[in-house]
C-alpha cells in the first residue's frame, strides 16, 4: 500500500533508505479496503501469532466504522478459531488419560 499522505511519527519506521507503516497502521489500512475478510483474518492472525501486534490494540485503535467492524470480524473468527483449538487438544489430552480402574 503506497502512501501519499503525511503520517504520524508513531505509525512509520524507518528502514534503511524507506519508510514504511507500522504493522498495526497497515492492518488498519487493510481493514479499510476492499480485500477479502478471509485475507484480512490471515494477516491479523500472523501479525498476532508473530507478536507484530497486540490484540488490546485492535481492538481499540482509533479506525473508521467499516475499518473497526472488519478489524472486530477477524478478531472474532480468530477467538472461534482458538476455543475450537482449545476443545481439539483437551479432546486429544484425553485420549492420554488412564481409564479409570474397575475392582
Amino acid at each position: 500500500m503506497l502512501h501519499k499522505a503525511a503520517l504520524p511519527e508513531d505509525d512509520v519506521e524507518q528502514r534503511i533508505g524507506y519508510s514504511v507503516t507500522t504493522p498495526l497502521r497497515t492492518l488498519l489500512d487493510m481493514a479499510d479496503t476492499p480485500l477479502s475478510q478471509e485475507h484480512l483474518n490471515k494477516a491479523v492472525e500472523d501479525a498476532l501469532e508473530r507478536g507484530l501486534v497486540r490484540r488490546r490494540l485492535l481492538e481499540t485503535a482509533p479506525s473508521s466504522p467499516m475499518a473497526r467492524q472488519r478489524l472486530n470480524r477477524a478478531l472474532a473468527a480468530l477467538k472461534h478459531q482458538e476455543s475450537g483449538n482449545r476443545w481439539i487438544v483437551t479432546a486429544s489430552l484425553r485420549l492420554f488419560e488412564q481409564p479409570p480402574r474397575i475392582d
